[in-house]
């Protein structure tokens, strides 16, 4: 009996044993950490002079939006279907001012972008691109970069944004580059998991369609993390429909003598109406010869690639926008997609014909 009480005994040490040290090695994975990698011996920019370079840091902000739709953050796309867009944009270059989180970084990758301004409605999606901005600067490869992201290093990562603060954030006061790490640490918190989930998903998807992205392919990697260290790229908080960040924008690329060669709305459009000041808006960008405007519209109308995603998605050269903004009397984006052409695949269309002729135009805000 005495024998049998102590191998009982025996076993719960035993069992107690495994779990601590079980729970020993999860916190030990837990406080994984990452070294800072160094910067690119050899850029791909050519940095801009700092001059030219304070014009993109100098983006002013239009106001603060009272509310945010459906009161939420957008942390990551909900849209899985940019290859279709693949062939038109890649190694277009020039300039890519798009809305929106971490699709921007595979479509400047595909199109080899120059310049990128990445500009938001939502404050906090413009400073999750900073935490972005810092893991590409301290990360060699794209499997540094996503480890960044993951729950192994979650606790190594936020020591690392807060070291951002004098790498990145271009603040001079100790106080103030206290506050910028630890706003920054908070949205990395909100954002973390969604982020590195939606990642992990693209790289697979993108994978099986034997497209690379800056996700696996090095190249691609690396000319984004040029971007970034040539000061090339930029996150603003801004309004596609307002009268300080859009007319900014495009003054500030005509001075940097780059085309804009792609404008990304996302599904911003089926927000708003085609009014004065955002005919203006996008009539002051010089379009590249390739230049493109796409876009996404959770329209059921115009028929959805994936039913389950609900999104249409469509291409427009930047000449035929601007015409459209010009002559087109069509109020938003719903009605002018209306004379799309359908593509081979369901859910996929592109605009190439001109609005139709009328007398009436449309009233472009002024200046």
């Amino acid at each position: 009996m005495i024998c049998r009480k102590f191998s009982l005994i025996l076993s719960s040490l035993l069992l107690v044993s495994l779990i601590s040290s079980n729970l020993c090695a999860q916190s030990k994975n837990q406080a994984q950490s990452l070294d800072i990698d160094p910067d690119l011996a050899q850029l791909l920019h050519t940095p801009f002079a700092q001059a030219d370079a304070q014009k993109l840091i100098d983006l002013p902000s239009d106001p603060e939006p009272e509310a945010l739709i459906r009161n939420s953050h957008y942390w990551v796309s909900n849209e899985h279907n940019h290859q279709v867009w693949y062939p038109y944009l890649k190694e277009i270059k020039g300039a890519l001012v798009g809305v929106g989180p971490d699709q921007n970084y595979l479509l400047a990758g595909w199109m080899k972008a120059d310049v990128i301004v990445l500009m938001d409605f939502d404050t906090a999606v413009a400073q999750l691109h900073e935490i972005y901005h810092c893991f590409f600067k301290i990360s060699a490869t794209p499997e540094t970069f996503l480890k960044r992201w993951s729950p192994q290093y979650m606790e190594d990562s936020k020591d690392k944004i807060e070291k951002c603060a004098d790498l990145i954030s271009r603040l001079d006061d100790a106080q103030k580059k206290q506050n910028w790490a630890k706003e920054r640490i908070k949205i990395f918190n909100f954002s973390r998991a969604l982020v590195y989930g939606r990642l992990i998903k693209t790289k697979k998807k993108y994978q099986e369609l034997k497209i690379d992205t800056f996700l696996d392919d090095q190249a691609q990697y690396d000319h984004i993390r040029s971007l970034w260290q040539s000061k090339r790229a930029i996150s603003v908080r801004g309004d596609l429909t307002a009268n300080l960040t859009m007319k900014a924008i495009a003054s500030t690329l005509k001075d940097l003598n780059v085309d804009l060669n792609l404008l990304y709305f996302s599904n911003a459009e089926q927000y708003f109406d085609y009014l004065p000041q955002f005919r203006r808006n996008i009539l002051n960008f010089k379009f590249g010869e390739k230049g493109y405007v796409v876009r996404t519209l959770g329209w059921g109308f115009h028929k959805y690639i994936d039913e389950k995603e609900q999104y249409h998605y469509n291409i427009q050269s930047g000449s035929n926008f601007q015409s459209w903004m010009t002559l087109g009397l069509a109020k938003n984006a719903g009605k002018m997609l209306h004379a799309k052409k359908m593509s081979a695949i369901v859910g996929f269309s592109e605009i190439v014909d001109l609005p139709p002729e009328s007398k009436k135009k449309p009233k472009i805000a002024d200046e």
